[in-house]
């Protein structure tokens, strides 16, 4: 086993631990996957409004991914979901006050017959959406930005910071290895039609 096949190994053994004393009554098998996907959940956290965005979204999340003790969708409904039922905004310093909308947003990417991009939640806030993407185990397999060869067609957003970026990566793919930035241009860079970003 890689040493790197044993650091994830570890991780998800201590988010197992994590989970089960944070729930006691839930059942966690071998892997550090709950039985029921409400296990997952922190006290306080409405599973209504989460189901209806996940059900909403494109995969079959709360069936399989979310029932992990290391899911990075869990990770960021337990973080944000207190929040979800938009009664109470939560400050982000240099954006002031957000309003979270969604998990599990689906963002358009402006090409025609590709599956739209999902990032895990998106807030509102005075200077525009806010997108918000959850990683728990994911930096540890390093990750070469690709993009597909349709994104050269947005003649529209090449005067944007993102397809900068974007041509600046498919020449340094390995810039950013602990991180999927090509994800995050996909989904809230060019030709996105997500509005004004913050």
């Amino acid at each position: 086993m890689s040493l790197r096949s044993e650091m994830i190994l570890d991780a998800k053994l201590v988010m197992r631990d994590g989970l089960s004393r944070t729930n006691p009554a839930a059942e966690i098998d071998a892997r550090g996957y709950v039985a029921d996907w409400h296990s997952n959940l922190l006290p306080g956290i409405d599973p209504k409004l989460i189901e209806v965005d996940f059900r909403a979204g494109k995969g079959s999340e709360l069936d399989s991914k979310f029932q992990a003790g290391h899911s990075s969708a869990a990770l960021a409904v337990n973080v944000f979901g207190r929040f979800r039922d938009g009664q109470e905004a939560f400050p982000v310093p240099g954006l002031g006050d957000l309003t979270l909308q969604k998990f599990e947003r689906t963002f358009s990417t402006g090409l025609v017959g590709r599956i739209p991009p999902h990032l895990d939640a998106s807030a509102m806030g005075a200077r525009g959406i806010v997108a918000i993407e959850s990683k728990c185990l994911e930096y540890f397999t390093p990750k070469e930005a690709k993009f597909a060869p349709a994104y050269q067609t947005l003649d529209s957003c090449r005067a944007t910071p993102w397809f900068a970026e974007m041509e600046r990566l498919r020449g340094c793919p390995k810039d950013y290895e602990a991180l999927d930035a090509a994800q995050l241009i996909n989904s809230a860079g060019p030709g996105s039609t997500g509005g004004r970003w913050a």
